[in-house]
C-alpha cells in the first residue's frame, strides 16, 4: 500500500494527470485492501490525483470537481471488463489451495513481472472515456441543475422580499 500512496502523490508529475488518475484508481482496486469500499476509494483517488495535478483549477472558478465517478458508476460493466483485462491473466499465475474455513494457501507460478510491469492500457482507456463522458454529459447536467436552482432561488427570494416588505 505505501507504493500506491506514493504513486498517488507523485505520478501526476511525470505523466498526463488523466493517465495518472486512471492508473492510480485501477492500481488501488487491483490491490483490493479492504472487504468493502475499494471501488468508492478508487474513484476518490481518481479525483484526488486530478486535483493534486492542478488541472482542475481555474483562475475564475477556483478548484473544480469533474463528476467522473458518476460516469464510472453508470458504466460498471465496462469498468469490470477493464479490471478483468489485468486481473484474469494475473489470477492464472496463482495456485490457490483451500486450507480450511477462510484460510487459503497462495503460490505464485512464475515471476511477479505482470505486477511490476502492468499494461494499464485498458484502465487508462476506460478512465479517459469516462472523463469525456463526464465533461460532455454529467458536468453539463450539473450546470443545468445549478442554473435552474439559481432561477428558482431568485424567484423565491424576490417573493420573500416582497412579502417581508408588505409586513
Amino acid at each position: 500500500m505505501p507504493n500506491i500512496a506514493n504513486m498517488a502523490d507523485t505520478l501526476h508529475k511525470n505523466v498526463d494527470p488523466l493517465v495518472a488518475a486512471g492508473i492510480v484508481s485501477f492500481a488501488f482496486v487491483y490491490a483490493h485492501p479492504f472487504m468493502d469500499g475499494n471501488g468508492r476509494l478508487s474513484r476518490f483517488l481518481f479525483h484526488r490525483t486530478l486535483a493534486q495535478s492542478g488541472q482542475m483549477e481555474t483562475p475564475t472558478a477556483g478548484k473544480m470537481l469533474l463528476p467522473v465517478s458518476v460516469a464510472m458508476k453508470r458504466h460498471e460493466s465496462e469498468h469490470l471488463r477493464a479490471l478483468q483485462s489485468f486481473s484474469t491473466p494475473a489470477r492464472n499465475l496463482w495456485d490457490v489451495r483451500w486450507i480450511d474455513q477462510e484460510q487459503f494457501d497462495f503460490k505464485l507460478n512464475g515471476s511477479g513481472t505482470p505486477y511490476r510491469y502492468w499494461d494499464a492500457t485498458d484502465a487508462v482507456r476506460f478512465s479517459l472515456q469516462m472523463t469525456k463522458e463526464a465533461l460532455r454529459e454529467d458536468l453539463q447536467a450539473e450546470v443545468n441543475t445549478l442554473v435552474r436552482y439559481d432561477a428558482i432561488y431568485r424567484k423565491m427570494n424576490c417573493s420573500h422580499q416582497a412579502y417581508t416588505a408588505m409586513a
